[in-house]
This record gives C-alpha cells, sequence and structure tokens, in this order.
C-alpha cells in the first residue's frame, strides 16, 4: 500500500475512495480571465475611494503601519500582523495615498475568488457528489463570479480596515481548497496537508474568524471526503493535531482580548468590545435577527447599510421569535449533518464562519455587513446547486439565469460603490435607515465639511506629518480637526505628541486638555490646565472650563473660586453666573443657588437665559409650582427655540415625578415626554427615561415598564453602565405598578 493509498485509507484499486484527478476543461483556461476583466468593470471606482471610520487609525495613525521594520517584528507577534505588514508595504510604497490600498484590497478580492473557483470545482467532482468536469467546473465559474460581484462583499472590498476580513477569508479557502487537494493529489498529499495547517496559522494572523477553520475542515472532511471520524483521524491526525495547535496562536497574538476590551477607552475599534455592557444571551438573541437580515441581503441586497445602529434588545424574548427560528435552522442543520447529508455543509460553513462574531460573545457593532463577506459564498452555491437541480433538464435556461443574476448584481454593486466615492451620500443612506444614529450624524457632518474643502487641508496637514513627523503645528492642527469632529481616537496620539513635542504651548495644552476630560482622565487634564492658567491667568474660557472639571470632580469650593476669579474678568457676564448657580445646585447648596439665582435674574433685566436656572433652583428647593409656572413662561414665550428642548424635558419629568401632587399632571407630562422623545429620538436612553416616568403618571404601567426596559438597553448600548442602578430602580418601582417620585 502507497502512501497515497494510506492516506485515503483504503487502498487505490478500491472504487468506493478512487479519487481521480479532476479532468481539465476548457472553461479553466479563460474563467480567471473572465472574473479579472469582469471584477474590474464593477469595481474600478473602488480605486477613486478614500479612507472610512477605522481606515485612518487602522493605517496612518498606527506605529506599526508607518516603520515597516516594527511590521515585520510584530507581524507574527500581534493580532492581525499580517494585515498591519500589508498596511506597512502600503505605506513604504506610496505614503497615505488610498489608492494603493484600495488596489491591494481588490487583487486579495480576486485571489479570493480564484481560490473559490478551484474550491468549488474540484470539490464538486468528488466521488461523494459526483459531478462530471464540465458542469462542475461551470458550476463552479458561476459561483465564484457570483461572489466577486456580489453586493454584499463590497463593504469588505472597499472599506480599508477590513482587508483583515479578506486576507483571513482567503486563507479560510486556502484551508479547504488545501484539503480537497491532499485526497486528489496522489504525489503531493503532504504538501496539500502542511499547506493546509500553514493556511490556518496565518489566518490567526488575520482575523479572528480563523478560529472556526480547524472545526469546518474536519466538517468537510467528514461530509465530503471520508466515512467515519475514525477514518479521518487515522488518515490525517498529524494534519488535524497542527489545525488544532494553531488555536494556540490566540494566546501567543492576544487575539482574545477582542473579548475584554473596553470602547470607552479609545482603543478599541469600531468592531469591537461589548462584552462589559451587554449580556451573552442577549447578544445571542440580537444576532438572530441580524443573521437572518444577512441571509436575506444574500438573497435580496437591495438596501445595503455601511453603519448599522442596530438597537440592542431590551430583553432575550424580544427577539423571541427570530431566535426560535434561528434554532431550529442551527438543529436542522446538525442533524442533517449527523445524517452525513453533504450539503448540510453549506449552513454548517455559514454557522461556523459567523461564529466568532455572531454568537454568544458580544463584540461592539452589534451588525457589520462585511461578517458575511465569505459566509455568503456558502449561500450563493447552495442556491447556485438548487437551481442547477430544478433546471438539470434545461441547461441552456440555467446558464441563462446565472448571466441575468450575474448582471443584476454587478449593477447593484457598481452603484454601491458609486455610493463609496460620494460620503455624503453614504452617510445620508445610512440616516435614511438610521434616522437617530448619533456616529452617522457626524460622520454625515465631517463628509459635508471635507466636501466643501476640509479634506484637502488634511491631506496637506498629513503630508506635512509625512515629510515631518515632528512638526508640532501639523500635529496640533490636524489633531484639533479630528477633536472637533469628534473623532477622538485620531486626535489623542496627534494631540499628545504636540504637546510632548511643545509643553510650554498653551493652545496644545488646552487642546489635550479637553480631550483628556472626554476620555475622563480628570487628574492629566487638571495639570494642563493649571499649567495654563499660570501662564495666561487671564483666559478666561480656560477658567470655565478648568471650573466644569473640578466640578465633575466634586470638588465645588475650588470650582467656585475658578468662577469668581473669571468674575472678577468679566463681572457682567451672565453665562458665568449662571454657571456658578448650577454649581451650587449641584454641590447642593439649594439655598445659596435660589439667592444667587433671584439675584441674577433681577439683575439681568429678566434675560430668557436666566429663566431656567431660577426654575431649577426653585424645583431644588422644593418651589415647586414657581418652578412649573418659569418653565412654562419660557416655553411660552419663546415655542420654537431649538434651546427650549431641555426645559420640554425638564417639564415632562416635573409633570410626571413631583412630590407635590398638586404639581403633578398626567395628561402634560406625557405630552412633553412624546414631543422630548419625538425629537430626540429613541437612541438617547434620557428620552425613554422620561416617557416611561410620564407612562407611568398616567396609570400605563405596561408601556412605562417596556420604556424603562428600552432606556436600559440604550445604557448599555452606549456605555452608560454607572446609570443602570438609578434606572432599574425606578424600573422596580414601575414593576409595583407606582409612579416615581423625586
Amino acid at each position: 500500500m502507497t502512501d497515497y493509498e494510506r492516506a485515503l485509507g483504503k487502498p487505490m484499486t478500491d472504487t468506493s475512495t478512487n479519487i481521480s484527478i479532476p479532468m481539465r476543461t476548457s472553461i479553466g483556461y479563460w474563467a480567471w480571465l473572465a472574473m479579472l476583466i469582469w471584477m474590474a468593470v464593477v469595481y474600478h471606482g473602488a480605486l477613486q475611494t478614500g479612507y472610512f471610520l477605522d481606515d485612518e487609525q487602522s493605517i496612518l495613525l498606527n506605529p506599526s503601519v508607518i516603520d515597516l521594520g516594527i511590521a515585520f517584528q510584530n507581524a507574527m507577534l500581534s493580532d492581525r500582523g499580517l494585515v498591519t505588514l500589508s498596511f506597512a508595504g502600503n505605506y513604504a510604497l506610496h505614503g497615505a495615498e488610498p489608492w494603493g490600498y484600495h488596489l491591494v484590497n481588490l487583487v486579495v478580492h480576486y485571489l479570493n475568488g480564484l481560490l473559490l473557483f478551484g474550491l468549488l470545482s474540484r470539490t464538486l467532482q468528488l466521488p461523494s457528489v459526483g459531478m462530471d468536469a464540465k458542469r462542475a467546473t461551470w458550476l463552479g465559474f458561476a459561483g465564484a463570479m457570483i461572489w466577486l460581484i456580489h453586493p454584499l462583499g463590497s463593504q469588505a472590498v472597499i472599506y480599508l480596515a477590513q482587508r483583515a476580513e479578506l486576507m483571513a477569508s482567503g486563507m479560510y479557502l486556502l484551508g479547504a481548497y488545501s484539503l480537497v487537494r491532499s485526497v486528489d493529489s496522489p504525489t503531493h498529499w503532504r504538501r496539500w496537508q502542511i499547506g493546509c495547517v500553514l493556511a490556518c496559522l496565518l489566518g490567526m494572523q488575520c482575523k479572528l474568524i480563523c478560529v472556526t477553520m480547524p472545526v469546518t475542515l474536519l466538517a468537510m472532511d467528514r461530509l465530503l471526503l471520508l466515512d467515519s471520524f475514525g477514518r479521518i483521524f487515522k488518515t490525517r491526525r498529524w494534519m488535524y493535531l497542527g489545525l488544532i495547535a494553531t488555536w494556540g496562536m490566540m494566546g501567543m497574538t492576544g487575539m482574545l482580548g477582542i473579548f475584554s476590551s473596553d470602547p470607552q477607552n479609545g482603543t478599541a475599534s469600531a468592531g469591537a468590545g461589548l462584552m462589559q455592557i451587554i449580556s451573552p444571551s442577549t447578544y445571542l438573541a440580537a444576532q438572530s435577527s441580524v443573521i437572518l437580515y444577512y441571509l436575506k441581503l444574500s438573497v435580496w441586497p437591495v438596501v445595503l447599510v455601511f453603519d448599522h445602529n442596530w438597537p440592542v434588545p431590551a430583553t432575550v424574548s424580544e427577539c423571541g421569535l427570530t431566535l426560535s427560528v434561528m434554532v431550529v435552522l442551527f438543529l436542522v442543520t446538525v442533524i442533517l449533518a449527523g445524517m452525513r447529508v453533504r450539503w448540510s455543509i453549506l449552513p454548517l460553513a455559514v454557522f461556523l464562519i459567523l461564529a466568532p462574531t455572531c454568537s454568544f460573545v458580544p463584540v461592539f457593532d452589534l451588525a457589520v455587513e462585511h461578517r458575511m463577506y465569505l459566509a455568503v459564498a456558502c449561500v450563493i452555491v447552495g442556491i447556485l446547486l438548487l437551481l442547477g437541480r430544478l433546471l438539470r433538464r434545461f441547461p441552456s435556461v440555467f446558464m441563462t439565469v446565472c448571466v441575468l443574476i450575474i448582471l443584476m448584481l454587478s449593477i447593484r454593486t457598481w452603484f454601491r460603490v458609486g455610493d463609496y466615492q460620494q460620503p455624503v451620500v453614504l452617510w445620508q443612506k445610512v440616516l435614511a435607515v438610521y434616522p437617530d444614529s448619533p456616529r452617522a450624524r457626524l460622520h454625515l457632518q465631517v463628509a459635508q465639511a471635507m466636501a466643501q474643502g476640509l479634506d484637502k487641508h488634511i491631506q496637506q496637514l498629513q503630508r506635512a506629518i509625512a515629510d515631518d513627523s515632528n512638526d508640532a503645528s501639523a500635529l496640533h492642527a490636524l489633531g484639533e480637526i479630528y477633536l472637533k469632529s469628534q473623532r477622538f481616537n485620531l486626535a489623542r496620539p496627534l494631540l499628545e505628541k504636540a504637546v510632548n513635542l511643545k509643553s510650554d504651548n498653551a493652545d496644545y495644552c488646552i487642546s489635550l486638555a479637553q480631550l483628556q476630560r472626554i476620555d475622563g482622565r480628570l487628574t492629566e487634564a487638571s495639570k494642563l490646565y493649571e499649567q495654563v492658567i499660570q501662564q495666561r491667568p487671564e483666559d478666561v474660557s480656560t477658567l470655565v472650563a478648568y471650573a466644569e472639571l473640578l466640578a465633575g470632580q466634586k470638588r465645588w469650593q475650588q470650582a467656585l473660586d475658578c468662577l469668581n476669579q473669571a468674575l472678577v474678568l468679566k463681572p457682567d457676564d451672565v453665562t458665568l453666573k449662571i454657571n456658578q448657580v448650577n454649581i451650587l445646585l449641584r454641590a447642593d447648596r439649594k439655598v445659596h443657588a435660589l439667592i444667587a439665582a433671584k439675584e441674577l435674574y433681577a439683575q439681568s433685566g429678566q434675560d430668557p437665559r436666566t429663566f431656567g436656572v431660577l426654575a431649577s433652583a426653585y424645583a431644588a428647593n422644593g418651589q415647586w409650582a414657581q418652578a412649573r409656572d418659569l418653565f412654562e413662561q419660557i416655553l411660552a414665550q419663546h415655542p420654537r427655540n431649538s434651546s427650549n428642548l431641555g426645559t420640554v424635558q425638564r417639564l415632562a419629568w416635573l409633570y410626571a415625578t413631583c412630590p407635590d401632587e398638586s404639581v403633578c399632571d398626567g395628561v402634560k407630562a406625557l405630552t412633553y415626554a412624546k414631543t422630548f422623545f419625538d425629537r430626540v429620538g429613541g437612541s438617547n436612553p434620557v428620552a425613554w427615561d422620561t416617557l416611561a416616568a410620564a407612562l407611568a403618571r398616567s396609570g400605563d404601567y405596561e408601556q412605562a415598564i417596556h420604556a424603562m426596559h428600552k432606556a436600559i438597553a440604550r445604557l448599555k448600548a452606549v456605555g452608560r453602565s454607572d446609570l443602570i442602578p438609578a434606572y432599574q430602580q425606578r424600573l422596580d418601582t414601575y414593576q409595583r405598578y407606582r409612579p416615581w417620585h423625586q
């Protein structure tokens, strides 16, 4: 018995396992060229697109990308090391110009298409499938072509940071292809098995999805190649031991850190870190809806969304129907696989590919379309095989249907590429689906500013930094732009480096202090503010900012001293006096706050800005009727003033939760609460909290409980778990069928 026969488990003379090398057909000689030309036609516009979301953080501000030497050192020692190394190669060749990065993404996508073509054409000729070479090659070509131009894959191709998805998927396909080749190659089966292990090892250096690759290959082996696990481990035990050993790469590279990354500290990307703010069971329930949505897009990719703001379910039961459907699909898949129904490998592969990001391990974004990049190939193949089965007597009709599918999907992808060329349009389409998405609103504003010329200014600053990485002025200017546009991850390293280079520059210190306040690094921010005040003691804006920071630390007297120092410089400034009253209220100095508010109200000639602070002071001192009257007066005098949104919320809360029953009014509370909700949207937890209080005051406790669950879910989604105990206390009150009182 030869080594090859041992690898198969039986001698070659046994026709039950005699797998011949697939015949070459004429299709294979030109298929690669047809795929290349057609993909180039559909995706040529991608070369004119720019950077999106995490791209600048992953590329332009990544030290491992800017320094090729560091990239080589970290290639096998860090999460996504190979991806970073590829970015470093791009940077070394053409710097920050995005077209080169997009070109590499397109090349990787095309190579993945070739791998899929080879995998399908050879797998379909296995004895367990029994398809002839010509038909198998045609089906493989059709499947690979449709996958290459499917609109659902466009995000992974054009969004540069998702090169990780492309490369990991390529390694996944290479591993599966190597497994099949190890069976149909009598002379080089050992090399192909080694290649299979290497593909898995390298995939671990690209993205988390390759964690399930050993299990997927084992399932493929059992369903399509050998008839028992015993024979598999007898003939390919060393290969599978090697595959299992690659799991150790997760610990070495820190890939498991994705499970505990904190999106609040600014180190996590847009795609990691919900572990601490959503439970695994809730995440799993949400993913049942998301996966069904993915499957719909696989078949009907009409409405594509670049940045989903998928709502976090308040409870697991909220997704009961979709979770039940998903459980049934999974159980049916497992049962069919257990019965060795060979095509069950397709749905099983979908579950396994999506498992790292769409099961019970929370990651930051509930839904992102690039996660379906590889999984959609399984859906495409399944549909093609079903169509081929139904139209087996009408091959010309089948080919016509395939051509029509390719044409329709190509047109949709061509238009989708056009969306990426116009970021304003891209974000407008996100807001059309998620009108309450704060991230989409922010990036739309940035895109609109870029369209007005800010992008050229940013490019000039980026080039200046590329020419001189110690140009403090350019570092600060670019960091300031990112800070004002709330792109804090991009601003942070720039501003920190600018201050390190010129620590005596007050403007640099103020910008960094503002960012540190946002990050919650109040001690560091305090030191910077103190340094600036020593340099510029007459800078009122810095005194006010420092007072707000001190108040945030509950250092009330120091905050008031800071404001008093500012008032010496500007004694008639109404805004400073309003800040003073607000700090007195926060410090629970209610009487002093009311006295100061009344004096301010009298001195300012009844300035409308003082109405609200006086009303708040009345409420803090239990003078609810006076507070109500002032709030109502503000709205009556300025009914269309957008700045009165806070007054609307305060009135709703006052009518709903006031301890004085003579002031409470459920109807008015609900009216104002609905107005506030309609204007700020359901993404705001305060909107749900206020609505719940008003509903409870109106006696609709079931709806109040539902709204409160929504409020808590939104808190989890935005990372404000510190407020959950207070919200939970109000929820408990509503569950006892009682209204909440202040």
